[in-house]
C-alpha cells in the first residue's frame, strides 16, 4: 500500500514540530536550523526526534554539532566520548584559557568501572557522572571539583602524593564552603612545579578517588627514583642525611652517614679508629679512650688527669677515690693501696675488703673514736672518758673522784673517806655510815630506822602514809590535829581532859556536852542550853513526844529552802497525802488537768464546735480545727457517710466528690468526755466518787434518769406525773392528794 510522504517546513530558527504538527511517518524540516524531524513509533509513545542535529556551515569548512558525539557508545558523557583507541594524530594542543574549569562531583557505591572497586571505602567519586576518572590536567589552568551535590556530605576532596594518602599537597590548592551546600569545592592551579602525579582523595575514607596527570617541569615524588644513566646537578639535598656527619655508600650503594664520623669543616672526628698499620700523628692528638693490646713506650712524661686503671699484678698504682663508694672491687684490686678523699683516709685491699689505715692526725689524735685497741699495762697521765666505760676487774683509785653526773655502783663500794653528794642519790642497798649531811631532799624507799635518837625535829609537815606509832610520852599538839579511826584522844580547852579508854563525852567550853556511842559509833549534838532532852528553842530543831520540829524552812537536797518544805528530787508516800488547801485557785465546775510537770486548774471543754463554708465550684479541700473521729459533714443540710469524706489530720477535711458553687458545706466536731484512752481533748480520766453532789441545780434536758436501785431525797420531790402501781409508796396521806384514786 502507497505510503503518503509530505515535508512540512520552518524557516524560523529553533522552531521545532509538534505531534498535532505531524502525522506518523511524516517528515518536517526546518530550513533555518537544517533540522530534519519525524514522528516515530514502536517505542509505545510517539515522540518527536532530531534526526541530524549537526550540519555542515557555509563554505563546507567545518561541520557543527552542539550536542554530544559518542564514538563506541550509545551514551556519550563528554563533548566527544571515544570508548576505543584514538591513532594517527600529530598533537594534542591544549590552548590556554582563564576560565575555570569545573566538574561536578557526586559520591555513589562503588561498581566494577571504579579503580579501587574492592578496596578501601565502598562508596566513589563520579566527575561528571563517570567513577573517578585519571585526569590529564594542563600546566597554567584552574580545575575545581564542585562538591555542592548533598552526597558529597562528609567527603572532602584533597590532593596527596600517594593514594594511601601518606602526604598532602597543599601547594595552589583551596577549600571552601560548606560540603553538600552551594559554594562548597576544592581548586588547584596547576603550575609547572605542581608535582607530575597527584592523587584526588577523600580526607576522611580510604581510595574513593584516582589521580592527575599535570605535566609539570618537576619531579616531586614520594617514592623511590630509579636513574641508569647518571645524574648531573649542580646541588644534590638528601633529607635525611644529618649535618657534618661524614657520608658513605651503604652496603646497597645508597648514601649513608655516621655519628661515629664527622667533619665540621676544620676537625675530623671518630667515637673509635681501629688502625691496623702505623698511625703518625705530627701535632698534639686528644685521645678520650686509648686501648693499647702490645706494650707502649713513652719518651716523655705522661700527664693523666684521670684514673689510671691496670690489671691485677705485683706492681699496682696506687688509687685516689673522691667518695667510698667510688672504690672498685678489692678482689680485683687485691694489694692496691688507695686513698678516699672525703674521708681523709687510706685503705688496703686484702681478701675482698678494704681495710683503713689507721693514721696519727695532724692534732695528734689516733683514730676516729670507734676503734678498739688491745693493749698491755699502759700508763696515763690522764685519762678523758666521754663515754661509758667498763670494768671487768678492780679499780683502785688512790684519790679522790670527780663526778659532775649521775655514777651508777651496782657492787659493794668502800669509801675510805668522806662521800660528798651536791645532787640527787639513789641508793638501791643499804648505807653505813657514822655521819650524813643532806642539803637537799632525802627519799627513802623502804624503812627509816632512828636508834637512840630522843627527838625528830622538822621545820615542816611530816607526812607518815601508814600512820605514827607513839609507844610513850603521847603526842603534844600545838595546832589543829585531824585523826581518822582514833579510839582515844585529849583535848585541852578549859582544862578539862578525856584521856583514858573510849571516848565517852567530851566536854566543851560552851557548856554542850558531845555524846559518843562507841557501841554503835554515832555522835549525839545537843543544840539546846541543857537537859538532854530538847525542849529549848536555841537551835534549829526541837525534839519531843511528837517528833522533830522546826520553826524555819526545811530543805532536802538543797541549801535553800524558799517554801516551809523545798524538796529537790523525787517524793515517795507510802501513806496518805493530806492537804488542807491546794493553794491553786480555781473556778467553780473545773477539774485538775496533768501539764506534764503538775496539774492546774482548767474547764471543761464545750460539747461541740461548728463551721460552714460556702463553696466554690469542684472545691474538695476546706479547713476546719476538728477532733479526729469525732466530726460531721452536711452539704445543703444533708449529712455525709463517712466514706464521703476524708478528715485525718485534724485541720483540713477533703471530700470525695467536689462541691458546687454556692454549695453550702457544715462542719460539726464534738468534743467527749472520756474514761480510758479516747476522748480527743476531752478530761482524760474520771475518778468515780460514791457520793457526788450537786452545784447547782439539775436539768435532765427532756432525758430520763434510768437505772437500778432507789433515790433518796430528804426535801421535798414535786412532779407533773407519777407513772406506777405506787406499790412503794408508804406513809401517805390522802387529805393531802386533791385529785386521784389512792388504793388502800
Amino acid at each position: 500500500m502507497a505510503t503518503n510522504f509530505k515535508i512540512k517546513r520552518s524557516s524560523v530558527a529553533s522552531k521545532r514540530p509538534t505531534l498535532t504538527n505531524l502525522e506518523l511517518g511524516e517528515l518536517a524540516l526546518n530550513t533555518y536550523d537544517g533540522f530534519l524531524f519525524a514522528e516515530r513509533d514502536g517505542v509505545g509513545v510517539a515522540t518527536v526526534t532530531n534526526l541530524t542535529p549537526w550540519f555542515e556551515t557555509y563554505g563546507a569548512s567545518s561541520i557543527y554539532y552542539s550536542n554530544s558525539v559518542g564514538i563506541g557508545t550509545t551514551n556519550p558523557l563528554y563533548n566527544l566520548d571515544v570508548r576505543g583507541e584514538i591513532g594517527g594524530y600529530t598533537d594534542l594542543r591544549a590552548p590556554h584559557r582563564d576560565t575555570v574549569v569545573t566538574y561536578a562531583v557526586t559520591v555513589a557505591t562503588k561498581d566494577a568501572t571504579h579503580r579501587y572497586q574492592g578496596s578501601g571505602s565502598g562508596s566513589g567519586y563520579k566527575i561528571d557522572g563517570e567513577f573517578s576518572p585519571f585526569l590529564v590536567l594542563t600546566p597554567g589552568r584552574t580545575y575545581r571539583f564542585d562538591q555542592s551535590d548533598s552526597s558529597n556530605s562528609g567527603h572532602r576532596i584533597r590532593f596527596y602524593l600517594e593514594s594511601d594518602k601518606t602526604t598532602n599537597y597543599t601547594s595552589g590548592v583551596t577549600v571552601a564552603g560548606t560540603l553538600g551546600n552551594a559554594g562548597a569545592y576544592t581548586q588547584i592551579v596547576v603550575g609547572d612545579e605542581t608535582p607530575i602525579v597527584l592523587h584526588y582523595q577523600c580526607e576522611s575514607h580510604a581510595l574513593m578517588g584516582n589521580a592527575v596527570q599535570v605535566n609539570s617541569n618537576v619531579v616531586n615524588t614520594n617514592y623511590a627514583g630509579i636513574f641508569r644513566g647518571g645524574v648531573t646537578a649542580n646541588t644534590a639535598i638528601v633529607s635525611d642525611l644529618t649535618d657534618n656527619r661524614v657520608v658513605v655508600a651503604g652496603t646497597g650503594g645508597e648514601l649513608e652517614d655516621s655519628a661515629n664520623l664527622t667533619f665540621n669543616g676544620t676537625t675530623l672526628s671518630s667515637v673509635n679508629i681501629n688502625v691496623s698499620g702505623t698511625l703518625d700523628v705530627d701535632g698534639l692528638a686528644e685521645i678520650d679512650d686509648l686501648n693499647v693490646s702490645a706494650g707502649s713506650t713513652f719518651g716523655g712524661v705522661v700527664d693523666v688527669n684521670h684514673q689510671i686503671v691496670g690489671l691485677s699484678t705485683n706492681n699496682i698504682i696506687p688509687f685516689l677515690f673522691n667518695d667510698w663508694s667510688d672504690l672498685p672491687s678489692a678482689s680485683t684490686y687485691h694489694g692496691a693501696f688507695a686513698h678516699v678523699h672525703t674521708r681523709g683516709k687510706g685503705f688496703f685491699a686484702h681478701a675482698s675488703n678494704w681495710y683503713e689505715l689507721v693514721n696519727k692526725e695532724l692534732n695528734g689524735t689516733v683514730g676516729t673514736g670507734t676503734e678498739r685497741f688491745n693493749i698491755g699495762p699502759t700508763d696515763l697521765t690522764t685519762l678523758d672518758v666521754s663515754g661509758i666505760s667498763t670494768y671487768g676487774g678492780n679499780v683502785d683509785i688512790n684519790a679522790n673522784i670527780d663526778v659532775n653526773g649521775s655514777s651508777t655502783l651496782v657492787g659493794f663500794t668502800t669509801l675510805g673517806n668522806n662521800l660528798f653528794v651536791a645532787g640527787v642519790s639513789t641508793f638501791a642497798n643499804n648505807i653505813t655510815g657514822t655521819n650524813a649531811t643532806f642539803s637537799g631532799n632525802v627519799s627513802i624507799g623502804g624503812t627509816l630506822t632512828y636508834e637512840d635518837v630522843t627527838n625528830v625535829d622538822a621545820i615542816g609537815i611530816i607526812t607518815a602514809r601508814s600512820g605514827i606509832k607513839v609507844l610513850g610520852g603521847g603526842i603534844n599538839v600545838v595546832g589543829i590535829a585531824t585523826a581518822d579511826g582514833l579510839d582515844a584522844i585529849e583535848i585541852k580547852d578549859d582544862g578539862s581532859s578525856i584521856t583514858t579508854g573510849a571516848i565517852s563525852v567530851i566536854d566543851f567550853t560552851g557548856g554542850n556536852t558531845i555524846t559518843y556511842n562507841a557501841g554503835t559509833r554515832t555522835v549525839t549534838v545537843p543544840v539546846g542550853s541543857g537537859g538532854g532532852g530538847g525542849g529549848g528553842t536555841g537551835g534549829k530543831f526541837v525534839e519531843n513526844a511528837t517528833g522533830i520540829h522546826t520553826l524555819s524552812n526545811v530543805g532536802v537536797g538543797t541549801t535553800t529552802a524558799s517554801d516551809k518544805l523545798t524538796i529537790l528530787g523525787d517524793l515517795k508516800l507510802d501513806g496518805k497525802l493530806k492537804v488542807t488547801n491546794l493553794g491553786l485557785a480555781g473556778s467553780n465546775g473545773q477539774f485538775l488537768k496533768s501539764t506534764g510537770v503538775g496539774v492546774t486548774w482548767t474547764t471543761f471543754p464545750t460539747a461541740r464546735t461548728t463551721g460552714i463554708a460556702t463553696a466554690t465550684a469542684g472545691q474538695t479541700s476546706f479547713t476546719f480545727a476538728y477532733n479526729v473521729g469525732f466530726l460531721d459533714v452536711f452539704v445543703n443540710g444533708v449529712k455525709l457517710q463517712h466514706s464521703e469524706f476524708g478528715a485525718t489530720n485534724g485541720t483540713s477535711v477533703t471530700l470525695t466528690h467536689g462541691a458546687f458553687l454556692n454549695d453550702q458545706v457544715e462542719f460539726i466536731s464534738y468534743n467527749t468526755t472520756a474514761t480510758g484512752t479516747g476522748g480527743g481533748s476531752g478530761i482524760s480520766d474520771v475518778v468515780q466518787d460514791t457520793t457526788p453532789q450537786l452545784g447547782g441545780n439539775l436539768d435532765l434536758n427532756s432525758k430520763n434518769i434510768t437505772g437500778t436501785g432507789n433515790i433518796s431525797i430528804t426535801g421535798d420531790v414535786t412532779a407533773t406525773s407519777f407513772s406506777g402501781n405506787g406499790a412503794s409508796l408508804t406513809a401517805l396521806n390522802g387529805s393531802n392528794i386533791a385529785s386521784g384514786t389512792i388504793a388502800a
